[in-house]
Order: structure tokens, then C-alpha cells, then sequence
């Protein structure tokens, strides 16, 4: 959470948290993407890129409760 509070401190625009797994290593759970969601007050999009998307996503957004505004990603290969 420090991290993207301190993101947040210095900008006044909507921060996007793009959830890439394979390339970070770290897969974020929907109820922490939630609760960024909830606590830091710019965090409003979500960029996943992590199979199965879709229902990754709607899980996200459901626990968000309509904070999160999703955006899709596809892979180098033009797959979702």
C-alpha cells in the first residue's frame, strides 16, 4: 500500500494498476486490488493480464464495488 500512496501523493490524475504476473512474478488478489481501490483515493483502472481474464476481472470489479474500471490487455500474440 505505501507504494501506491506515495504514487498517489505526488499526482492528481486516475492511477491504472496493471496486474501482469508473468512478468512481475506477482499475481495480485482481486481483494487487494479492491482494497487499493478503496484506500488510495486515485486508484480507478485495472489492467490484467493474467489467463483466465475474464472472470479474474469480474471478480476484481465485483469485490471493488464499482471503484475499478477495467481495461482490457491483450498478449504479444493478440490473445486476451
Amino acid at each position: 500500500m505505501f507504494y501506491y500512496e506515495q504514487i498517489r501523493s505526488g499526482l492528481h490524475i486516475p492511477i491504472m494498476v496493471h496486474n501482469a504476473p508473468k512478468m512481475t512474478q506477482v499475481s495480485m488478489r482481486a481483494t487487494l486490488l479492491a482494497r487499493l481501490s478503496q484506500e488510495i483515493e486515485r486508484v480507478r483502472y485495472l489492467k490484467v493480464r493474467f489467463p483466465p481474464t475474464a472472470p479474474k476481472v469480474s471478480s476484481i470489479l465485483e469485490a471493488s464495488e464499482g471503484r475499478l474500471a477495467s481495461l482490457s490487455a491483450k498478449g504479444r500474440d493478440g490473445t486476451p
